[in-house]
């Protein structure tokens, strides 16, 4: 088995049936302040109504290879996700 590991250097938990967490490195680059990236896992952001994203949006997430970002723009924000 081969163990990947997270932006922090830690090893990522397995998910599921073998599977390792969805991740994504979060940027807030327009409406959040200073707010600082984070990393968060998709089904956080799916199952959070914090990020209340719609279905097309967690779709274009869940089909982004590792290392490619998608830009959602909505009502004077700009968040970056980078698939970890």
């Amino acid at each position: 088995m081969t163990t990947t590991f997270n932006q922090s250097g830690e090893p990522r938990a397995p998910h599921n049936q073998g599977r390792y967490k969805m991740e994504f490195l979060v940027k807030w680059l327009e409406g959040y302040g200073d707010a600082k990236p984070e990393v968060v896992a998709l089904d956080e952001i799916k199952e959070s109504d914090a990020w209340d994203l719609t279905d097309d949006v967690i779709d274009n997430l869940s089909s982004l290879e590792v290392g490619h970002e998608y830009f959602h723009y909505e009502l004077g924000s700009t968040l970056n996700f980078i698939k970890l």
